[in-house]
C-alpha cells in the first residue's frame, strides 16, 4: 500500500510539473488540459492514496510473524 500511495504522490507531482511549465502561449488548450487532469488527480486520486496511508499506518505485523521454516 505504501508504495501505491508513494506512486500517487509522484504521479501528482509530475502532473504539477506539467501545469506549470506548459506556459507558451500557443499551447493555452494543452495548459487548459493539464490543468483539468491535475484537478481531476489531486480531486479523485489523492484522497485515495490517503486511505492507502491509514493502512500502513495501522502497521499490521501480520507478515513480519511469519517462521522462515514456511518458505523452505
Amino acid at each position: 500500500m505504501f508504495l501505491r500511495a508513494f506512486g500517487h504522490g509522484i504521479a501528482a507531482w509530475i502532473w504539477l510539473d506539467l501545469s506549470l511549465s506548459a506556459e507558451a502561449p500557443d499551447s493555452s488548450a494543452h495548459r487548459a488540459g493539464v490543468n483539468y487532469v491535475l484537478r481531476y488527480f489531486i480531486e479523485n486520486e489523492l484522497p485515495v492514496a490517503r486511505s492507502w496511508l491509514s493502512i500502513v499506518d495501522q502497521y499490521l505485523d501480520t507478515a513480519v510473524e511469519v517462521p522462515l521454516e514456511v518458505f523452505s
